[in-house]
């Protein structure tokens, strides 16, 4: 599994402004917006300590705001009224203006709903995939920071390896569907898990007016930018982030990614649940990320799930048992999705 190759990889590593002048910053259209969100990607030589007291004196509208300080991306997130919109795009420091957009978890089916049959795309021709393989103690020293729903850090699967990072959104520090438990449970959990050495520490950024599965790609961004900054503050240990979302073309995200790469972040991201060509969906589409499809049992490809050139692996995102949020300590749950793949 590709999981397996990125986790032992990793353990091997040891790894001014003085005003905002008038210019037209392009608009990205992305899919499905959030309205009267943005994201500002700022110029690689503009200071973020100086753009942003300058922006802010120069809101007109109360309404106006600064919602998240992405320092390490060298970015903000903000809710403008319309009245400001045309002073901010003006700004000859913004590299990019984007509107927020929703994105939703790569998970498709869950136990009790339909299940996914064998595909007209093989992968393989063995009549059954090989099992799942770990080292013991596999991953150890290394921390995957499960951006989602947050996760249930007091299942036995865990053994105290996972903790609360930050919640972003003014959402309880509790993972309410399961998807962020679930995946840690396959990345790390003592029963399901294949890096049984590894740490998750769960950020959580869905949106509470909208499904459990479904969430907003600014939130999902500050979550990147928190863990750069604890990857940095940390002296650059062994490190993961994982994305288990998908949405529209962002090439905000694009330059976020690539720059918490550059630190010596490793990128798993899921391939999509739309079984459409990956490409145009983010962050799966960017190249520095690890983008993981889903096959059955049999290695053939998920019919849900996403393909294409820029996959990098696949691996197994069927009827996959791992830790629930359900009574008690120990719950289990069995779900479908090339979240769970990656």
């Amino acid at each position: 599994m590709r999981s397996v190759f990125i986790l032992s990889t990793l353990t091997a590593i040891v790894p001014s402004l003085g005003g905002i002048a008038l210019a037209r910053t392009p608009l990205a259209n992305l899919k499905r917006e959030v309205e009267n969100i943005y994201i500002l990607t700022l110029k690689d030589e503009v200071a973020l300590e100086d753009f942003k007291p300058t922006l802010i004196s120069g809101l007109s509208n109360p309404g106006s705001a600064v919602i998240y300080d992405l320092g390490i991306l060298n970015a903000l997130v903000v809710t403008l009224h319309p009245v400001d919109i045309a002073f901010v795009r003006g700004s000859t420091d913004v590299e990019l203006f984007e509107q927020d957009q929703i994105a939703s978890i790569s998970e498709s089916f869950e136990l009790g709903s339909h299940r996914p049959q064998a595909s007209a795309r093989p992968l393989g021709k063995r009549e059954s995939c090989p099992e799942p393989s770990f080292i013991e103690g596999g991953g150890k020293s290394v921390t995957i920071y499960n951006i989602g729903t947050g996760v249930k850090t007091d299942h036995e699967c865990f053994g105290g390896r996972a903790k609360w990072g930050k919640v972003f959104g003014n959402y309880n520090m509790t993972d309410d569907s399961g998807h962020g438990t679930h995946s840690a449970g396959i990345a790390i959990g003592n029963y399901y898990g294949v890096a049984r050495g590894a740490n998750v520490v769960a950020i959580k950024g869905k949106w509470a007016e909208l499904s459990y599965y479904f969430g907003s790609m600014s939130n999902a961004l500050a979550g990147v930018n928190y863990a750069c900054e604890e990857f940095k503050k940390q002296d650059f240990p062994p490190s993961i982030i994982y994305l288990p979302m998908h949405g529209g073309g962002s090439k905000a995200w694009d330059s976020a990614i690539n720059n918490c790469a550059k630190m010596g972040m490793h990128f798993v991201v899921s391939a999509g649940n739309s079984d459409n060509d990956a490409k145009g969906y983010t962050p799966a589409q960017i190249p520095i990320a690890n983008t993981i499809g889903a096959i059955n049992s049999t290695c053939y490809k998920a019919p849900h799930s996403n393909f294409g050139s820029i996959i990098d692996a696949h691996a197994l995102g069927v009827d996959i048992t791992s830790a629930g949020i359900g009574p008690g300590s120990n719950a289990t749950k069995v779900a479908s999705g090339t979240s769970l793949a990656a």
